[in-house]
């Protein structure tokens, strides 16, 4: 999941903080680095009972991981 989806489902970006036990300058760093690390996406997809998918692919660290900015519409 990209972090505008997750923040589309939670409404604010402290609800995705809440989820993952996490302060706001963490989830601030997410936002900045364009993605959200696939061991919390796996964490988000649990807690929306699947309505939220974790893709490696939406991960940063992902060495093929491509920002959102980059990726052609």
């Amino acid at each position: 999941m990209t972090f505008n989806e997750a923040k589309e489902f939670y409404g604010k970006q402290i609800k995705i903080g809440q989820v993952l036990n996490l302060s706001k300058s963490s989830i601030s760093l997410y936002k900045d680095r364009g993605g959200i690390p696939f061991d919390h996406q796996c964490v988000i997809e649990e807690s929306t009972n699947g309505k939220l998918k974790a893709k490696r692919e939406d991960d940063p660290q992902n060495v093929f991981y491509i920002p959102p900015s980059q990726k052609a519409a």
